[in-house]
């Protein structure tokens, strides 16, 4: 029997609420990935911050986690979209643990640049994986694309 894991980071609550009810629609474990130091709830403090880390080519330390992934045949893999692709706490996620083997069907949500680079990104950082293409939805979606996603 295969077992799914929706795996996310939110920033402003619209990942979450996409994680949720994406395994609510799978019955998939819902793993929460938090960097040990939190990003700003100041928005603009949260970009600059952001931008810089990108351009020094850092990535978030993540708070430890007590799951498995090798129990998991689908990974569903949630993020807000920051500067045309994943926020850095999934791509230092995806840099941590080994997917190979895995189906990965990311799910990004926006506010207006669509999912930039999202596919190629996680493709890159899941090698052995299959990536499926990302589902991208603007701020969050609706229910029924999330629905109409999830059932493809």
């Amino acid at each position: 029997m295969s077992k799914s894991a929706v795996v996310f980071y939110t920033w402003g609550g619209q990942a979450k609420t996409m994680a949720e009810e994406i395994a609510k629609l799978t019955g998939a474990d819902i793993i929460e990935v938090k960097p040990k130091t939190p990003y700003s709830d100041n928005y603009s403090t949260c970009v600059k911050d952001a931008k810089k880390e990108m351009d020094e080519g850092k990535l978030p330390e993540l708070t430890e986690t007590d799951f498995d992934m090798s129990a998991y045949d689908t990974v569903y893999l949630g993020s807000p979209i920051w500067f045309g692709t994943i926020a850095a706490p999934i791509a230092a996620f995806l840099t941590e643990v080994d997917l190979t083997g895995k189906i990965v069907k990311p799910f990004v949500t926006h506010g207006g640049g669509g999912k930039g680079h999202t596919d190629k990104d996680v493709a890159a950082l899941c090698p052995g994986s299959d990536v499926k293409p990302a589902l991208a939805v603007y701020e969050g979606g609706k229910k029924e694309e999330i629905e109409a996603w999830v059932r493809a």
